[in-house]
């Protein structure tokens, strides 16, 4: 018995070995089987290639034999060609040249060079982004025109900032009389005496128009009071070369502290309340019902409050003040103020619902302005003014003009 199942267990191996090729051999035929039905599945598009390639060789052949045909009959033609020109006339020398024609080339040049240039300064206005006229400002803003005031040059460097007190009878002085003059003329019956004067942007010259501004109205024996609101960038100490312990801050901090003391005269009929001490959040002191108290009082006691404000887009103060004010005289310096900060202080001018008085354009250029061409003109015959500063007065920089 035991050698008969060791016979069985070997058949056995062998069976289960013999089983396990053929279902190894079962499933090489199957991939094989899968492989011819995989390409079985292909002979429609292959032959649908097969016969697109017919016809493209068929289209070819036809093509080629048309254009052999053709080269043929123009080859047949060419061969049958006979020249039948003569000369008709000898041809003349000629005594000058025929080209280049020189003055026909000049003109030429010349129309062509003046488009060019007309062309060139026409693409480099469309590409310029600054204001750059009066006429501009205009049509961007659309605000009453109430006067120009003129770019200094550099024969203004180290002068006084305050023109209207240091030469009252300049055409400098003259053009912030217009100003003021065309300002009453808005509404006499009711003139405006609570104004805030403020800028899109710094460096405009806002603060060195307000102490003119004071100082023409002044002069005219108007009672007035200029406060300088600028808490950040205060600049009316420094036109005026004047410095207090006490001011704007100091004033609306401390209840105790009487305005008369804070108030400087610096000529007759003009008082300057200067900012004071920088405070840490100027907008909670300037929208408080203490500042609103303290402008009416003013109101009442001066012709004139005069508000340095600071500009428009670099901080809310301005339009804060705004609502307090019987208006606002907007200032805009040409070469200084581009399109977009131009439309962008429009729009806070006409969302917060504020009276704009009119602008002035400041710094611009003789040829520019009419009114201050006619004026320079009138007063050319008079002196210039002195090229020594007087005491008591800021040196005429840009960097104390905003």
């Amino acid at each position: 018995m035991g050698g008969l199942e060791l016979t069985l267990v070997g058949d056995l191996l062998k069976a289960e070995n013999s089983r396990i090729s053929l279902q190894q051999q079962l499933a090489a035929l199957n991939n094989a089987l899968n492989d011819a039905k995989g390409q079985l599945r292909r002979i429609p598009q292959l032959e649908q290639e097969q016969q697109f390639l017919e016809r493209k060789i068929l289209i070819n052949r036809t093509t080629f034999e048309s254009l052999l045909k053709r080269q043929q009959e123009l080859q047949l033609i060419e061969n049958q060609k006979v020249n039948r020109s003569r000369i008709l006339t000898e041809a003349m020398v000629p005594t000058q040249p025929v080209s280049p024609r020189v003055q026909n080339n000049l003109l030429l040049g010349g129309v062509l060079g003046g488009i060019l240039a007309i062309a060139t300064a026409i693409a480099l206005q469309s590409i310029d982004t600054l204001l750059r006229t009066t006429d501009q400002a205009k049509r961007v803003f659309g605000y009453t025109l109430l006067g120009t005031l003129p770019n200094f040059g550099k024969k203004w460097s180290g002068k006084p900032a305050v023109f209207v007190r240091a030469n009252p009878s300049s055409p400098i002085s003259e053009s912030y009389r217009m100003l003021q003059t065309n300002l009453r003329f808005l509404s006499p019956t009711n003139p405006a005496k609570l104004i805030v004067i403020t800028s899109s942007i710094p460096d405009e010259g806002k603060s060195t128009v307000a102490a003119n501004f004071a100082a023409a109205t002044a002069q005219l024996g108007k009672r007035t009071l200029l406060i300088d609101v600028d808490m950040r960038r205060p600049s009316q100490q420094s036109i005026w070369n004047i410095s207090s312990n006490l001011g704007l801050t100091e004033l609306l901090s401390d209840q105790q502290i009487l305005k008369e003391s804070a108030i400087q005269t610096v000529m007759p009929n003009l008082g300057i309340l200067l900012a004071g001490t920088p405070p840490h959040n100027p907008l909670s002191l300037l929208d408080s019902n203490h500042m609103a108290a303290l402008l009416q009082e003013c109101k009442g006691i001066y012709d004139y409050v005069i508000i340095d404000a600071p500009p428009l887009l670099a901080a809310s103060d301005a339009r804060v003040l705004g609502k307090l004010a019987d208006g606002i005289l907007f200032v805009v310096r040409p070469d200084m103020l581009n399109f977009a900060d131009a439309e962008k202080a429009k729009t806070l001018l006409a969302q917060s619902n504020l009276k704009v008085l009119g602008m002035v354009v400041n710094g611009v250029a003789s040829t520019d302005s009419s009114d201050y061409k006619y004026i320079n003109s009138y007063y050319s015959d008079k002196e210039e003014p002195s090229s020594t500063p007087l005491v008591g007065y800021a040196s005429y920089k840009k960097s104390e003009i905003k």
